[in-house]
């Protein structure tokens, strides 16, 4: 039957030699996973006892964090393990060290152990070596323990030098083999003065010569009030109740039959502590006799070593005893992760507590947009899996009850009722990755807290918790992040302390929120066809009753979807709601929002603009568009699958590549080959994204086609118009009518292939998107307006050569007439842009009317000159009414002068997605193998 250690099996690869213990099984393991140890039997079953019980104790100060996790190295202690004939030994992690006794001097000419002749002779002299190993620690830590637990045995054999820790540029010291543990533990006279052992008392008795270890450390300086200070920071940890829960803990690991009654009789004089014969071990163990007198003993001893001075009054500064611990700094990186959680899992498990914290290599700004997908997707689960315990019969979020409001907004959000709890997650929780600011939601701030004041333990207030604690650990890195830029490393500590503290919180509450999810209360809920993403429904009633803020609210969350919903359209077509909603929008409070808010309030006004611009389209057409919509998204699936697969084959040998890197097989080769398939992959991937890119923007044009289609086929509303820009607007889209019917009559009269009025529409929302461009970039507002009526000039310039050619042909009256109008158009250009008018509608409006009424005016003596003019300045006249069209807008006119919703022929790269979608189609592209 093999040995097995942890459900791993053992298998021994070399024997031990030198010792005193030398067991059949004896020596040196490792098991499946290849990591190393070292097993030893021993022959007394009071050492092996002793040892055991020691390491238990130590194992209990680690687990309990009482001591400083970077001196666990320096407490090598073994467990238990048991053997294929039931009997038990100590096996313990294999550590690579050097005895002391070949760093001092002290070894045998061999090498192989310590010359006990030399170091009884010089050995005080010989110990002071270890101050001149330059920056060093561990030492006093190691010496504190073992005279705590009574371990004696110091010598240069058991004290050790660790080796390859590359993470510490500073020498650490260890202890191994704690068998000597417990000797006359209890006895008064080994607790008098404990520097010296009981044993070695007398004076007839050589052992004070040869055994009294301790005292080899004498003339190391500093060294003895070293370990006192390591007590007094122990002391306040170490209460009596915490002492015997030590005790009784490490009790209770130790296997119920290790010892007979035989062995505890010998083992209770052995420690002169005659409880111990009646000591239950293993899960039965409890607070007894033994354990509380064990309990108190410790106490005992670490006072007395609190009191501990240096032998030699006179400090020789050549040996002094320095504690030094420099640990390079942790590199901190989320390279490589895509998951937050997996993140912050790593870092909980690799970051030392003492280790500082080096955050120059981390991209915070990624950070936070992993923290934000992990937000936007735990949305998505937690109304997946209906945490809310939602109901078709409601439509109300859970903290509706709980506000006391008015519909007003607050900080550019108002209250609104049907806000799903996935939005608000959202919207409370994600960071602006360019700032790492968390933007308020002020609207909902205070029911939220009346909420979870309610529902304590709530899923709510646990995903609450978890997501507030990633917020905290992005900000806390933020702001060590600005204070180690500035070299004040000494004001960082706090800060990365409470980030190591909330790391472990963090994954506390990530494990509650998983289980939530795993295993939902409430149950699940068929998705009815819904309006919106970011709102539970809401009925014409429930509109109606809501204030210009909340309209205003729901129009600029609705607008960060792919396209307008049915819901902003209902907003915008409705009269009364729109005239509430422009209302609130005029008031300027929603500007400082950071979703883009003038660019979504001014798209409102374009497509309000629209509704009495257009005819209906025929519902036929709307299903032949979502017909279009169904395949390109199934196009687009099928691409993605194609890069996920890509994706996880790059990830598999990204893995390899590290494999091969850190076992340096036949590294040069190998890595060289794989990086050419990993550089082959990603071209690939790359190569598909483009594709993809290509298809959603595909995508994209059939779903706003369809949603202004959508538009355009709901019943058209009438109303008086109360406010200036509305009067405009009305008067420019009746004109607007008219015109393009004008100009599809002359395009029909002209029979030309050729497509003016597209290129017109084109040029517009060109000069549309450079305005918006420029305006963007802080340019002036005479420059961008200038940029924006640039197409316009070239028509007047057209105009005016138009001009010349009649006054060559003495046409002087119709020349005159176009001359005329040339430069009242140039006027009005000017004054357009000079124009001090706060409301850029307003200002535009102006000039395309009075450029409108000039126009007009010339018709007179240009339209009966010749038939060509009517074509000219029906040209000239749609595109200035046409000036700061988006693309939507001009997609739609495009659309009712030439049939087609796009002005340009297929690109190459989507001819190429076309042919990649019928290959998939036919099953031609395969899953790749092994690369």
């Amino acid at each position: 039957m093999p040995i097995l250690y942890q459900g791993k099996e053992l298998t021994r690869y070399k024997e031990k030699s030198g010792g005193k213990n030398n067991s059949n099984v004896d020596g040196f393991y490792k098991n499946t996973d290849k990591e190393l140890f070292f097993i030893k039997k021993p022959a007394d079953k009071s050492e092996l006892f002793a040892e055991l019980f020691a390491g238990l104790l130590l194992n209990e100060f680690k687990s309990r964090q009482i001591i400083s996790e970077i001196y666990y190295p320096s407490l090598i202690c073994a467990d238990v393990i048991q053997f294929e004939d039931q009997s038990y030994g100590l096996i313990q992690p294999l550590v690579d060290f050097d005895e002391l006794h070949k760093i001092i001097g002290t070894s045998y000419r061999d090498g192989s152990d310590r010359d006990p002749l030399k170091e009884a002779l010089s050995g005080p002299d010989y110990y002071t070596t270890v101050t001149k190993l330059g920056e060093s620690f561990g030492l006093s830590m190691a010496l504190m323990f073992s005279l705590l637990l009574g371990a004696h045995s110091v010598h240069s054999g058991n004290i050790v030098v660790l080796k390859g820790n590359e993470n510490s540029t500073s020498t650490q010291f260890g202890r191994i083999d704690w068998g000597d543990a417990f000797r006359n533990f209890a006895h008064k006279d080994n607790n008098s003065n404990i520097l010296y052992a009981y044993e070695n008392r007398g004076i007839f008795n050589y052992r004070r010569f040869t055994k009294d270890y301790f005292l080899n450390f004498k003339k190391i300086n500093g060294l003895f009030p070293a370990m006192a200070e390591k007590a007094k920071t122990l002391i306040p940890k170490l209460p009596e109740d915490i002492l015997l829960d030590i005790v009784v803990s490490a009790l209770k690991k130790i296997p119920a039959d290790l010892l007979d009654q035989t062995t505890k009789n010998q083992l209770a004089g052995y420690m002169f502590m005659p409880s111990f014969k009646e000591v239950q071990l293993g899960p039965e163990a409890h607070v007894d006799q033994f354990a509380t007198e064990m309990a108190q003993i410790l106490e005992q001893r670490m006072n007395k070593i609190s009191a501990l001075k240096d032998f030699v009054a006179q400090e020789i500064p050549e040996h002094m005893y320095a504690s030094v611990i420099h640990v390079l700094p942790y590199a901190l990186t989320a390279e490589g992760f895509t998951s937050f959680p997996e993140i912050i899992k790593h870092w909980s498990s690799t970051i030392k507590p003492d280790a500082p914290i080096d955050l120059s290599g981390l991209n915070l700004s990624n950070l936070a947009h992993i923290f934000n997908q992990y937000v936007s997707d735990l949305a998505i689960k937690c109304e997946a899996t209906n945490q809310w315990a939602h109901s078709h019969t409601n439509n109300a979020n859970i903290f509706q009850p709980y506000y006391k409001g008015q519909g007003e907004q607050i900080h550019g959000h108002a209250f609104i009722p049907q806000y799903k709890e996935s939005t608000i997650v959202r919207r409370l929780f994600s960071i602006d990755s360019h700032t790492l600011n968390t933007p308020r939601f002020t609207a909902f701030e205070q029911t939220i807290e009346q909420y979870t004041k309610e529902h304590n333990g709530s899923a709510w207030t646990k995903i609450q918790t978890l997501l507030g604690l990633g917020q905290e650990l992005i900000m806390l890195l933020n702001i060590a992040n600005q204070i180690q830029k500035f070299g004040m490393d000494e004001e960082i500590s706090q800060n990365i302390l409470l980030f190591k503290t909330n790391l472990t919180e963090f994954l506390k509450a990530e494990a509650e929120v998983r289980e939530l999810l795993d295993n939902p209360q409430s149950p699940f809920l068929e998705k009815p066809v819904q309006e919106s993403h970011f709102f539970y429904p809401i009925d014409d009633m429930e509109l109606n009753q809501m204030t210009g803020d909340q309209l205003a609210t729901i129009y600029l969350e609705e607008m960060n979807g792919f396209v307008p919903s049915p819901l902003v359209i209902r907003i915008i077509k409705n009269d009364a709601l729109w005239l509430r909603m422009s209302q609130s929008f005029n008031t300027a409070v929603f500007n400082p929002r950071l979703d883009n808010p003038v660019e979504k309030i001014t798209k409102a006004h374009e497509w309000r603009q629209l509704f009495e611009a257009l005819p209906s389209e025929d519902p036929e057409k709307i299903n032949s568009l979502m017909q279009q919509i169904n395949e390109q998204e199934s196009h687009s699936t099928q691409l993605n699958e194609q890069i996920l697969t890509l994706q996880t084959a790059n990830t598999e040998l990204q893995s390899e590549v590290k494999k091969e890197q850190l076992a340096k097989i036949d590294a040069e080769q190998s890595a060289q080959k794989l990086s050419e398939e990993l550089e082959l992959q990603k071209r690939q991937i790359e190569q598909l994204h483009l594709q993809l890119a290509e298809q959603d923007r595909a995508i994209s044009e059939l779903q706003q086609q369809n949603a202004v289609t959508s538009i355009l086929s709901t019943e058209e509303h009438h109303s008086p118009q109360s406010i200036k820009q509305n009067e405009q607007d009305d008067a420019i889209q009746r004109q607007l009518k008219t015109e393009i019917t004008l100009f599809q009559n002359e395009l029909k009269k002209r029979k030309t292939t050729a497509n003016p009025l597209a290129e017109l529409i084109q040029e517009d929302a060109k000069a549309q998107q450079r305005y918006e461009i420029a305006m963007e970039q802080n340019k002036s507002l005479h420059f961008a307006r200038l940029e924006r009526i640039a197409p316009v000039l070239i028509q007047i310039k057209n105009i005016e050569m138009k001009a010349a050619r009649l006054a060559k042909r003495n046409e002087t009256k119709a020349a005159n007439a176009a001359f005329t109008l040339a430069s009242q158009i140039r006027t009005e250009m000017k004054l357009y842009a000079e124009n001090k008018e706060p409301n850029e509608l307003i200002a535009l409006n102006d000039f395309k009317i009075k450029a409108g009424q000039h126009i007009n005016a010339s018709k007179g003596v240009l339209n009966h000159h010749r038939e060509e003019w009517k074509y000219i300045l029906a040209n000239v006249t749609v595109g200035i009414l046409l000036l700061g069209i988006g693309y939507a807008a001009a997609i739609l006119i495009n659309k009712q002068v030439t049939g087609h919703y796009t002005f340009f022929n297929k690109t190459d790269s989507v001819k190429l997605v076309e042919q990649l979608n019928e290959s998939i189609v036919s099953n031609e592209i395969k899953p790749c193998k092994g690369s």
